[in-house]
């Protein structure tokens, strides 16, 4: 959370850095491994999918994500995502992709 409110404190911040801090709060300490463009898969650890083994978002290179919408649209295209959406059911899916959103917002408020 101290990292989430260093982001909210400064001024100028770039999406990939929040991004990077947003995704820490789910990830578990060995997975932490690198910035967003050198490390394309954060496992989830607090979200709901953390039930299941390994089981990890991938953000390709190619993916080009300008915006929060970006990626939370992008998050909902996700293997990882439509697995949890199956075996949970849509409302608690769509829970948490808004959840990642309201995350995204905090972290990118001046």
């Amino acid at each position: 959370m101290k990292k989430l409110a260093e982001c909210y404190n400064q001024k100028e911040f770039s999406l990939s850095m929040c991004f990077k801090i947003v995704m820490n709060k789910y990830m578990p300490d060995e997975s932490k491994l690198a910035y967003f463009k050198s490390y394309n898969e954060p496992q989830f650890f607090q979200f709901p999918f953390s039930s299941e083994p390994a089981k990890r978002l991938t953000f390709s290179n190619e993916v080009k994500i300008t915006s929060i919408s970006d990626i939370v649209g992008y998050a909902g295209t996700s293997s990882t995502y439509q697995y949890y959406q199956n075996h949970e059911g849509d409302i608690q899916a769509a829970e948490v992709l808004k959840q990642l959103e309201m995350d995204f917002m905090k972290a990118v408020k001046s």
